[in-house]
């Protein structure tokens, strides 16, 4: 519970030290003056719908997560804080697969590519664990993926959620979501 309450810590001092910082974290042109400002901080939410596979039985998954993204410029920005609900289905290993992951991570949004839209890829690492059960299974969590900004707003593209978790009376397991995510910025 106190890893909990930390992370929520970190999560409520970024967005309060974004605020601090407004000037600094401004908005940026990709290309002409005429140009939509694509990337900007703010808070963001994820909406994913796969496959869950590796060692387990795959089937349907989905996870849904709620996080704040600060903008450096020039494209890059940091996902400071990121908590994720997933939950692939039909688990064979494991009773029961409601986890919770925290993860920070860097997103790259490229300059305007495919039909004038950029494209993006991110990477996050962080904790994942069992809601239902903490003792059965908890452990190492990442995230990849690629996809295109509709908008400034929408985000559209494909993803991997993988996990490397401990699981009692089996040693580590590999498994995750594999589907495809949409992506919505504040």
């Amino acid at each position: 519970m106190k890893k909990i309450l930390s992370i929520l810590l970190l999560f409520a001092a970024s967005v309060t030290m974004n605020h601090a910082f407004a000037q600094r974290a401004g908005e940026y042109n990709l290309s002409s003056s005429s140009a939509e400002n694509w990337s900007k901080s703010g808070l963001f939410v994820n909406a994913t719908i796969g496959v869950g596979c590796g060692d387990l039985d795959s089937d349907f998954g989905f996870s849904v997560g709620l996080g704040y993204r600060y903008h450096f410029g020039n494209g890059l920005s940091w996902d400071v804080a990121k908590v994720t609900y997933s939950n692939p289905q039909t688990t064979y290993y494991f009773d029961d697969a409601n986890t919770m992951s925290f993860l920070t991570g860097v997103r790259y949004l490229s300059m305007p590519i495919l039909a004038g839209k950029p494209l993006y890829g991110n990477f996050a690492v962080g904790y994942q664990m069992n809601i239902s059960d903490f003792d059965s299974w908890h452990g190492f969590a990442y995230e990849i993926g690629a996809g295109v900004a509709l908008s400034r707003t929408i985000s559209v593209g494909l993803v991997w959620e993988g996990d490397v978790a401990y699981v009692k009376h089996y040693d580590n397991a590999n498994f995750g979501i594999f589907g495809a995510r949409l992506g919505i910025n504040f």
